[in-house]
């Protein structure tokens, strides 16, 4: 499961597969790169998923940083760490590309024929990294709160601060900005591949 920042939404996810499937997840994070959609990063996101591995030794099986969205990276990082993977989970927007690369490349990176691609369903609460990142703005801690992991609630501080204070990187803010930047460049590819996954 891959995940720039992490709520209480995405928690229930964790919850829901270790019930239907029995078996702890490996979370794939793409570093933050400081931006407005994604401010957490370095130290700031280590310590988010380093509490949250020590939080849920039975949901979370390891934490891995990885470059991209894409099947090869998860699948290696998962052999990387002796564990064998068994289903990739993501969210609606996601489980015909992700359903159409297993079909397609699963073979090659050694995956089983029973291997799934599990479609998680974090409910009606409406608790997204979005809302996470609006309540850190407004200086709304009991929202936060009721949004986050409880092992999460004492880093609210730290949040705010990259949030609102002059912490966040102002040279990677501007070059965010810019649509020949790196980052843009890459999600850019990346939609068009699973854009052209789904129409083939």
């Amino acid at each position: 499961h891959s995940h720039y920042s992490f709520t209480l939404g995405h928690l229930k996810c964790l919850k829901g597969i270790k019930n239907a499937l029995g078996v702890p997840t490996l979370l794939c994070v793409i570093p933050g790169n400081g931006d407005d959609k994604h401010p957490f990063m370095g130290n700031v996101q280590d310590e988010m998923y380093e509490r949250l591995k020590e939080a849920n030794p039975d949901l979370i099986a390891d934490v891995a940083y990885v470059k991209n969205a894409f099947l090869e990276a998860w699948v290696i990082a998962a052999k990387e760490r002796g564990l064998e993977p068994v289903s990739w989970t993501c969210g609606n927007d996601r489980i015909e590309a992700y359903r159409s690369m297993v079909q397609k490349h699963g073979e090659k990176y050694g995956l089983s024929p029973e291997f799934q691609v599990y479609l998680v369903d974090r409910g009606d609460d409406n608790i997204s990294a979005t809302s996470v990142r609006e309540s850190l703005l407004a200086g709304n801690k009991e929202k936060f709160m009721a949004e986050m992991p409880q092992c999460l609630w004492d880093m609210y501080d730290e949040m705010r601060q990259v949030m609102v204070g002059d912490t966040m990187p102002v040279q990677q803010t501007v070059a965010a900005i810019n649509e020949d930047d790196e980052y843009f460049a890459y999600r850019k590819k990346l939609d068009e591949a699973i854009e052209k996954l789904v129409n083939k």
